[in-house]
């Protein structure tokens, strides 16, 4: 496999970590939750929850909200700016690098690892 499809699959393998943290979360909550029927747990199972909706189907809703260029012609844009990139990079003899941001949010990770070491400690509630 050449080097930019193992770019593209690393990028979205990356972009994937935020939303497993936030499911990690969601499911540590949950069980916390169940094992010490404290409701706070709820709270922040379903501030994860929203959080992992929010990043997987938002970004999917936002663009069917969005239909101000027809799809046909955005068809027509995203081949006129591939040839620009394709003439630019003839131009200059080498690829055109591309920049990525890459978020790995510390305060979730820490966030979920606090919840689990809370939750790993509380005492089982008889039902």
């Amino acid at each position: 496999m050449d080097s930019p499809h193992l770019n593209y699959y690393l990028m979205k393998a990356i972009e994937w970590i935020n939303p497993a943290v936030y499911l990690i979360g969601f499911v540590i909550a949950l069980a916390a939750f169940v094992r010490s029927r404290k409701c706070g747990y709820l709270v922040f199972a379903v501030y994860f929850a929203l959080v992992v909706f929010s990043l997987i189907a938002m970004p999917y809703i936002n663009r069917l909200r969005t239909t101000d260029i027809a799809v046909g012609e955005q068809q027509k844009l995203d081949a006129a700016i591939q040839q620009a990139i394709t003439q630019t990079e003839q131009q200059l003899g080498h690829p055109v690098l591309q920049s990525h941001n890459i978020n790995l949010g510390c305060g979730p990770i820490c966030l979920v690892i606090g919840m689990w070491l809370l939750g790993r400690r509380e005492p089982r509630v008889n039902s």
